[in-house]
């Protein structure tokens, strides 16, 4: 079966336009955030890079409960306010205003370390209380 050049020019001319519909239909669908309640919801990237943390660090905070979350078909989700009401309470000035001891902070230890000894602190209390 042969066809001619320009019929398969058009046939290629209407694939690529079709193509290019749908990947304006992409778009359009990835600037579209989720949102439930009318409320943007962030998954687990999105917490991360706003809070500057690690993934474990993220899921330590959802285990003692101190960030709301809830899951859609296995997915990890966040009210935006959630996150900031979480932000409001947590931090202040970049330190954890809940978890930090003034006494670590005065003595010239940095932020960073602090919260390293504090999050494993952390899980030691977990670890401990499944045992």
């Amino acid at each position: 079966m042969n066809i001619d050049r320009s019929e398969f020019l058009g046939w290629m001319d209407r694939i690529m336009k079709r193509f290019d519909i749908l990947a304006g239909d992409l778009e359009n669908r990835e600037k579209k955030r989720l949102s439930i309640d009318g409320e943007e919801l962030l998954d687990n990237q999105d917490v991360l890079q706003m809070l500057k943390i690690t993934y474990r660090c993220l899921q330590r905070y959802r285990t003692i409960g101190k960030i709301k979350y809830f899951t859609i078909s296995g997915k990890i989700f966040y009210k935006s306010s959630d996150v900031h009401q979480f932000i409001r309470e947590c931090y202040n000035g970049g330190k954890l205003r809940q978890y930090y001891s003034p006494q670590l902070i005065d003595s010239g230890h940095s932020v960073r370390s602090v919260m390293n000894l504090l999050n494993g602190f952390i899980s030691r209390m977990m670890h401990s209380k499944t045992n």
